[in-house]
């Protein structure tokens, strides 16, 4: 199986109308994806969470096999792109937005960059990817931002991303990160 990719921002859990808080399945979930709004199921949401974790190839019930190519479908989950022209496609369809605080220098593997919260180290990551993690706000697609560090040096932006790629889901799986589609400029 491919590995996948969660796009979009967990907003939270609320009432879906028909009840009470307290009710059993009366909670829908929503995750914010470009402007837009996305409803979730429950079975959906579990099978979109799934998808941020460094271990991708669980795939759970039917049930969550078939949510799970139903958000595909809907394009909140994405397949990890393989290959030059498909790391392009993605880099250049998608953003890579941060959600925690940098640390600076990790503590616990010399030479890569602690991300988390002021207290706490979630994630290291190796400095190239802490680079595109911490500008990528200020670009409106992964491309753009991977271009621009390896502009002075004149590396090729295409090995700049499937780095990134590579750490991706240590990002997403800590809530260091979130993957939204590009912006219009």
């Amino acid at each position: 199986m491919t590995a996948l990719v969660p796009v979009g921002l967990y907003l939270g859990a609320f009432p879906d109308g028909r009840g009470h808080w307290t009710r059993l399945g009366a909670l829908v979930h929503e995750v914010r994806r470009g402007a837009e709004v996305e409803v979730l199921t429950g079975e959906e949401y579990t099978a979109w969470l799934l998808a941020h974790d460094t271990d991708t190839e669980r795939v759970g019930s039917d049930g969550l096999a078939t949510a799970r190519e139903r958000l595909i479908e809907r394009g909140l989950l994405v397949e990890s792109p393989r290959g030059d022209t498909a790391v392009t496609v993605f880099a250049r369809t998608y953003r890579i937005m941060p959600l925690l605080l940098g640390l600076g220098p990790s503590g616990s593997v010399a030479g890569w960059f602690a991300i988390g919260s002021p207290d706490r180290e979630l994630v290291s990551v190796p400095p190239v990817t802490y680079e595109i993690w911490s500008c990528a706000p200020a670009y409106p697609t992964l491309w753009e931002a991977c271009a621009s560090l390896v502009a002075p040096a004149g590396s090729d932006p295409v090995r700049v991303v499937e780095a990134v790629l590579r750490d991706l889901h240590h990002l997403l799986s800590c809530t260091g990160a979130y993957v939204d589609p590009a912006v219009d400029r």
